[in-house]
């Protein structure tokens, strides 16, 4: 199984809280439990969620229509989640993590992001982050 860097870091994070990460053996789930709200672990500027989406689908060349149409919403809705002025769903939140081109390790994380369950989470998202194996013990 491989991870990203900032997986290991966004783990290392939780640990570091005194809070359970639990990931099934085949790397097929990942889930983070008892997550403060307070914990922030952005090694660059902070965006807020919104703010990243709008960069995201202006990095990947999609309007706010199109992003919408990918994730089954209105374009309008797309305008208010990146003005920060609305929070998706989670079933919205996920769609929009797929049509992100986002890995689907950090997918739940995202989704968690979005709903204001946790406050920061950028760092996780890097398509530039190297890779490294994981070994189970």
């Amino acid at each position: 199984m491989y991870a990203d860097q900032s997986d290991l870091m966004f783990a290392s994070a939780l640990l570091q809280e005194k809070v359970a990460l639990m990931v099934d053996r085949d790397g097929l789930a990942a889930t983070c439990e008892c997550l403060p709200r307070s914990v922030s672990w952005m090694d660059s500027e902070e965006l807020s969620f919104g703010q990243w989406v709008r960069q995201r689908r202006q990095a990947l060349h999609l309007t706010q229509q199109q992003l919408g149409a990918l994730s089954g919403c209105a374009a309008e809705t797309i305008r208010k989640i990146e003005s920060d002025l609305r929070s998706p769903s989670p079933k919205v939140a996920l769609l929009i993590a797929q049509a992100l081109q986002l890995r689907p390790t950090v997918h739940m994380a995202f989704v968690r992001w979005a709903r204001g369950d946790i406050v920061h989470m950028p760092a996780l998202l890097s398509d530039n982050a190297p890779r490294v194996a994981l070994s189970y013990g």
